[in-house]
């Protein structure tokens, strides 16, 4: 059956920008749309912003699953580092840290004997959730467990940490095996016709001409921004940094199996962990901090820091659509948040993915309703992220800054508003789970953990009997004893790394 379209078929596609967010989409549209003609126009002299990527369970999924690219082959040339979750030192100024761990549904289940689901629980003890998880990263395991028999499994459930230039490298020499062309050009100019970009003209004096165009051009977003004029829509009003400081250093201690978070005096620090170094991230806002201060800052937390630093200015917001005629923009050159919840690679994979399956579900040609109906579904992401990440500032009472104290004031929680209103009236209740948006990154367990991590107020008084109480402390000893048996981190890297480890 044959379907009639308007617009002739989209069979060949040029992405402006190498990088993690031009190789990714390339991929996606090239294993996806498998008919597409690809080709990568990116400049080798510009190098790759060469920061660790901290990335989520969905994003291991996607590259293997998705892209179909061999775990064994990733492990053996990339050598990620699994994570676990995130370890915020947040919140209240009484304890040291809350987690947030991957495996959520623990949140929202319910052990036997109970009356209530695990959250109810956990808001009575003011405490992150104690699960198998959170306990491996709190002694530093890996998700490599021992059974009864002694038998390894793993739980995988878990995430990465990626070094972004070896991963690139890798990402480069899976696109040529595929079929995709890389030209190590510039993109000096852009030609516009009454479809979008009728072609590009490149540093070697040849020009390129394509279907459908991908901007992976980074902040610059050289195509939808600049040519294209799409507006950008700020979230300055909910997150007020705009500038980031990294460095790292080589490892002395022993490897983390999570990404830290650091409230600081004007923003936060992140650190994510790799076999050889540790990498460390400042995210502070220039209004009320100087980059000099936050150097100054950032070494006093960590002098092992080795210079030189590196200085990343940005915005924080999203394009009005990042889908405009034959131009689709993925990565930074499609809007930008900070990287407190390693979200990053996930919305590159996002939404090459929605883009992919609308030229599929098109057979090429893709409809007005189509470009729509993705355009609303990708901002959906970005607001959701944005409300998420919003309840991390307006809910921090670890430090008395300036800073801080005009994010508890002011910071706009945007779609967020209702959840965390339904949850300073009822709890953490199962029903407003129900009523969140279908495909919402977080979810109700992701608020729940944060909420009740960050121990934010709520009117509901909790009806907890002292004999359900001692249940559940007897189920968490269960997890705390199962974590025993789990390798460590230096055990558990040895063991994949040796050459007759498989994965399955």
């Amino acid at each position: 059956m044959s379907n009639d379209h308007s617009s002739p078929r989209i069979q060949s596609v040029v992405v402006v920008g190498g990088g993690s967010a031009g190789l990714l989409a390339a991929l996606t549209l090239k294993a996806t749309a498998r008919w597409l003609s690809v080709r990568i126009i990116r400049s080798t002299s510009l190098g790759v912003i060469g920061v660790g990527e901290a990335t989520t369970p969905w994003f291991r999924r996607y590259l293997h699953d998705t892209l179909g690219i061999d775990q064994n082959e990733f492990y053996r040339q990339v050598r990620p580092l699994w994570k676990l979750g995130n370890r915020l030192e947040w919140g209240p100024a009484d304890r040291t840290h809350f987690n947030y761990p991957f495996g959520e549904s623990f949140i929202k289940s319910r052990y036997q004997s109970l009356s209530k689901s695990n959250a109810y629980f956990m808001l009575a003890e003011g405490i992150g959730p104690p699960s198998t998880f959170s306990f491996l990263m709190d002694s530093n395991r890996a998700p490599l467990l021992r059974d009864a028999r002694g038998r390894i499994g793993m739980d995988t459930r878990y995430a990465y940490h990626i070094e972004n230039k070896v991963f690139v490298e890798f990402l480069e020499r899976i696109a040529v095996q595929r079929g995709i062309t890389l030209d190590d050009e510039e993109v000096v100019e852009v030609a516009q016709n009454k479809q979008g970009i009728a072609s590009l003209g490149l540093s070697n004096g040849s020009r390129v001409s394509a279907d459908l165009y991908v901007d992976a051009s980074g902040f610059r977003s050289r195509l939808l921004g600049e040519a294209l004029s799409e507006p950008f829509v700020s979230f300055a009003d909910s997150l007020y940094c705009d500038t980031a400081l990294t460095g790292q250093w080589q490892r002395d201690e022993p490897i983390r199996s999570y990404t830290t978070s650091t409230t600081m005096d004007h923003g936060w620090c992140w650190r994510t962990e790799f076999e050889g170094h540790v990498n460390r991230g400042y995210v502070f806002s220039s209004q009320f901090c100087s980059e000099e201060e936050a150097r100054a800052e950032l070494k006093r937390l960590d002098p092992k820091i080795t210079e030189p630093l590196h200085v990343i200015k940005f915005s924080t917001g999203r394009r009005a659509n990042f889908w405009v005629n034959n131009v689709a923009a993925v990565g930074n050159a499609a809007g930008f948040v900070e990287p407190l919840e390693s979200t990053g690679l996930q919305t590159i994979g996002e939404t090459a993915t929605r883009l992919a399956n609308c030229l599929v579900d098109s057979d090429g040609c893709p409809t007005e309703s189509m470009r729509r109906l993705a355009n609303e579904q990708i901002n959906r992401w970005w607001e959701d992220i944005r409300g998420f990440l919003a309840v991390h500032f307006k809910f921090n009472t670890r430090r008395n800054t300036a800073f801080w104290q005009q994010c508890r004031e002011d910071t706009n929680l945007a779609d967020a508003q209702p959840i965390v209103g339904f949850y300073k009236e009822s709890g953490p209740s199962g029903l407003y789970y129900q009523m969140m948006p279908k495909g919402a990154i977080f979810g109700y367990a992701g608020y729940l953990a944060l909420l009740i991590g960050q121990r934010v107020p709520t009117r509901y008084q909790s009806q907890i009997s002292k004999n359900e109480l001692c249940l559940w402390k007897t189920a968490i000893d269960e997890n705390r004893q199962r974590v025993e048996q789990a390798l460590t981190n230096e055990e558990a890297l040895q063991l994949i790394h040796r050459p007759d480890w498989r994965w399955h």
